[in-house]
């Protein structure tokens, strides 16, 4: 909308606002509210990296004790087919033996 200025006399300019106590007391309390969103993140990604650290602990424990169990069953079992082939070449003799004899 066009102003028309009917009285002639030229408007005084409009002096710069002062920033007023409440509006400086917004700007801390905003700086505050983001000081402590940024410490209850930290605090949340701790305990994130705390409660996964420990689990990755607990899993890492987990694949010792199974590969330490498995290498005792498989040592059993060398042994077993280690006695298996022993006892394999003494009955392979004896046959042999029976064998001869029957000749």
């Amino acid at each position: 909308m066009i102003r028309i200025n009917l009285l002639g006399q030229i408007r005084p300019k409009a002096s710069r606002r002062t920033v007023s106590a409440g509006k400086i007391r917004a700007g801390r309390f905003q700086w505050w509210f983001i000081g402590a969103g940024l410490v209850l993140g930290a605090l949340v990604l701790g305990f994130f990296y705390y409660t996964w650290q420990q689990q990755l602990n607990r899993e890492n424990a987990e694949i010792k004790r199974l590969t330490a169990q498995k290498k005792t069953e498989l040592e059993q079992t060398k042994l077993q087919v280690e006695a298996f082939e022993k006892q394999k070449v003494v009955l392979q003799q004896r046959v042999s033996t029976i064998e001869q004899l029957q000749t």
